[in-house]
């Protein structure tokens, strides 16, 4: 393993590993069978029989040890051990170091304590399994030189023992030289304040985010969303093949007159779809991101009859503006026969409706001094 890093280092690669302080494989089984006994109905006791509560003294010095448990009076399960396969590291052979409390049922109480789908749940309220795992996961950061962890089953652990081996691990990390050492935890919900919950009380810094993984999910498998992108994709088309030469040149007096009428027609739909399409939605061309709204315009018509877009008409007028004597601006009535000997039919109050539209005050305004 450490020469695969090595070589994943060497690549520019960074290795990040599946780690599960969780549980391990089912080689515990129980003589009561596997259904779940509950800390109410069996508290566990320390081999003297003293009860104690695992949840209050979690992760402290007050858990009992090792030698103060025993395999016969200190679990509500009688286990029974598959001696043929043998777990590595050795204190994960010890059954004192699980819950058997039987299977969890995935929720509550037996979600922490219980075994996740039969396999073995370890003990990780006790400083014993604590220990053990910041020994073998520390040894994958300072030995091997692994650059992260995903966190499997975090939600299947208690608090306490997060709130140790997270720090733990980052302490590690930064002697062994690494300055951000992400540990993802996969909190399978996509309940986002109950992940938020987690977060807070754990010491996260990363997450799986389970909750934007279901809405993508439940987007692509939505109706309704596939009819929506359907209407999306012929409306654009529609616009794009209507204004071809802009989505070509990007010249703005290229755009022709397109009314809401135009598509709608062209598309087969609703002029209110075809409205709502268009004031919500943007399209990113290599002349700028516009609202597909931008693309529509009234016509005006010219001396030869050919039909114009208003678009068209008020860029020519700024255009005029931007190049007028600021010390003798042009007026509306000089603007309207500016734009008559360039053929367009307009009258003077369009003008002055075109030029409040593009927020031009009038021309004593914009006179300089």
């Amino acid at each position: 393993m450490k020469e695969f890093v090595g070589k994943a280092h060497s690549a520019g690669l960074k290795v990040y590993l599946d780690v599960v302080p969780n549980h391990t494989g089912d080689l515990i089984s129980y003589k009561e069978g596997e259904s779940y006994v509950s800390l109410d109905q069996y508290p566990y006791r320390t081999k003297e029989g003293k009860k104690f509560n695992s949840v209050k003294i979690a992760n402290s010095k007050l858990f009992p040890t090792l030698d103060q448990l025993s395999i016969t009076n200190s679990f509500p399960k009688q286990v029974v051990v598959n001696q043929k396969i043998m777990k590595s590291p050795d204190w994960l052979n010890d059954p004192r170091n699980y819950h058997n409390r039987g299977n969890s049922g995935g929720s509550g109480e037996s979600s922490i304590y219980g075994d996740f789908y039969g396999l073995d749940d370890l003990f990780t309220e006790s400083p014993a399994v604590l220990d053990g795992w910041v020994e073998v996961f520390g040894k994958w950061i300072s030995d091997i030189g692994v650059d992260g962890f995903r966190v499997d089953t975090f939600r299947h652990v208690n608090h306490e023992f997060w709130l140790q081996f997270l720090p733990k691990m980052r302490e590690i990390a930064r002697n062994s030289g690494k300055t951000y050492f992400p540990m993802w935890a996969e909190i399978y919900d996509s309940d986002p304040g109950r992940i938020s919950d987690w977060i807070k009380r754990s010491d996260l810094q990363e997450v799986l985010d389970f909750p934007i993984q279901n809405s993508i999910t439940g987007f692509i498998l939505d109706e309704e969303a596939k009819q929506r992108q359907h209407t999306l994709i012929i409306t654009m088309q529609a616009i794009i093949d209507h204004q071809k030469n802009f989505f070509i040149t990007g010249d703005e007096t290229a755009l022709r007159p397109m009314i809401l009428r135009d598509i709608a027609e062209k598309t087969d739909l609703d002029i209110s779809t075809i409205s709502r399409v268009a004031n919500s939605k943007f399209v990113q061309t290599e002349f700028g991101s516009f609202r597909l709204k931008h693309f529509f315009s009234e016509s005006l018509s010219t001396d030869s009859g050919e039909e114009v877009s208003t678009r068209e008409v008020k860029t020519i007028l700024q255009e005029f503006i931007d190049a007028e004597d600021k010390h003798n601006p042009l007026s509306d009535d000089v603007l309207t026969e500016m734009l008559q000997a360039k053929g367009y039919n307009i009258a003077r109050r369009t003008v002055a409706k075109y030029r409040e539209m593009l927020n031009i005050p009038v021309a004593r305004l914009r006179k300089e001094l």
